[in-house]
């Protein structure tokens, strides 16, 4: 097995030419060097170098090895530097995969408060559908996930909240009124749609009026503000803030909320990672802290 020390003494003898000066600035004993480079010889399978009346001579082969040792000696010296330039702290980068609405309302803050306290760590986030991001933590395409619904996990999942839905509209209205008008819909994933449909059927017997259906919340909601139709939605995020609108809750047959859970999932060998783990703990903190949910 070659050890980092193995590629120190390929370039300590290619700089010196000699067995007897490479021992003295690595500090072992000659015979100890000439061993060595017979055992990596022997190990590579090809002649490093020879003896002559000068010193060592280095063949094709063993040039090759040096060139490689001094890109594994730079790189290892790298490393160390990193490592201690951190300040014990964690750094590299973090895989993160979110849905978008969580993407846009509650990572901003998030990550960039991670960010102040860990200057040292990058960020890779993939926004997708819930049931996305479900699979690409399962699958371990991402370190932790941020997701809304119950989708089926075999991960960790952290709750962050639970959002009720609302019916909202730029006019003051009453739900029994809701076949008759005209519906802002946008896309979304398969779960948040059929919670939304069942809730709709166990009222009404006529489907929605949808005037137009694009591609985002902030969309609709944009186009709600705009008097041009009603919007559902499962969380109150895309209308904070967004003024002289009128909102119901969505309440089923027996008077309960309809009501969504938001979780931060990972896989439990992932906290193995300091990096991983530093991240849970900030987020756990942060979201006690900083973000509420609807209750």
């Amino acid at each position: 097995m070659i050890h980092q020390s193995d590629w120190q003494l390929l370039c300590t003898l290619y700089e010196h030419k000699s067995v007897t000066r490479a021992a003295q600035a690595l500090y072992i004993a000659q015979p100890a060097v000439t061993r060595r480079l017979g055992q990596l010889e022997e190990e590579f399978g090809v002649t490093i170098a020879v003896r002559h009346s000068k010193g060592l001579l280095f063949t094709p082969e063993g040039e090759f090895l040096v060139e490689h040792a001094a890109r594994m000696v730079r790189e290892y010296e790298a490393l160390e530097e990193r490592l201690r330039s951190s300040g014990g702290k964690p750094f590299g980068t973090l895989h993160i995969a979110a849905s978008g609405s969580l993407s846009r309302f509650l990572l901003p803050g998030l990550l960039g408060g991670f960010k102040c306290e860990y200057p040292s760590v990058e960020f890779q986030l993939s926004s997708e559908f819930s049931f996305k991001v479900s699979q690409m933590v399962n699958t371990r395409k991402a370190h932790v996930g941020f997701l809304r619904g119950d989708h089926e996990s075999g991960c960790v999942r952290v709750p962050l909240g639970t959002q009720r839905g609302v019916v909202v509209c730029k006019r003051e209205f009453e739900l029994e009124e809701l076949p008759g008008m005209s519906r802002i819909d946008f896309y979304a994933d398969a779960l948040s749609n059929a919670m939304i449909d069942s809730w709709w059927y166990e009222h009404f017997r006529d489907p929605p009026k949808t005037a137009v259906t694009v591609t985002s919340g902030s969309t609709c909601a944009e186009m709600v503000e705009n008097g041009l139709g009603y919007g559902i939605f499962l969380t109150r995020d895309f209308i904070r803030g967004r003024k002289g609108l009128f909102m119901k809750d969505m309440l089923r047959a027996d008077g309960s909320p309809v009501t969504r859970s938001d979780w931060m999932i990972f896989r439990e060998e992932f906290t193995q990672m300091s990096l991983v783990r530093a991240f849970i703990n900030y987020a756990e903190t942060y979201v006690k802290n900083v973000r509420k949910g609807d209750d």
